[in-house]
């Protein structure tokens, strides 16, 4: 079993309301690991719970190892990182043909 100072952080972006309420479960059996004869037990525990109004807007929440997140991107929210993130998926997402006829390139248009 890892020592709790093994586990990163999580941080949770998001623009629903916080409720803190704690739960731990105890011995939490994961019954198709049982069935491998994998570790199958252990403790989980919850902080609490997000809750949206989604006739108020789009509900955005990102989850993310704390080392991972800037201190830049927890201020600015969720939906700032939300937004970057699209951003990036759009410009995967682009074809070859659409860099090459960028005026930075050095490629010609097609």
């Amino acid at each position: 079993m890892a020592a709790v100072h093994d586990v990163p952080g999580v941080t949770a972006l998001h623009n629903g309301i916080y409720c803190h309420g704690p739960h731990w479960h105890f011995n939490f059996l994961y019954q198709s690991e049982q069935a491998r004869a994998l570790d199958c037990e252990e403790d989980l525990a919850a902080p609490g719970s997000i809750s949206w109004q989604l006739d108020a807007a789009e509900a955005d929440l990102i989850l993310a190892a704390s080392e991972h997140v800037a201190d830049g991107q927890a201020q600015s929210g969720a939906a700032a990182c939300v937004a970057q993130i699209r951003r990036r998926e759009q410009d995967r997402e682009r074809p070859a043909a659409y860099y090459a006829c960028q005026p930075w390139s050095r490629g010609g248009c097609p």
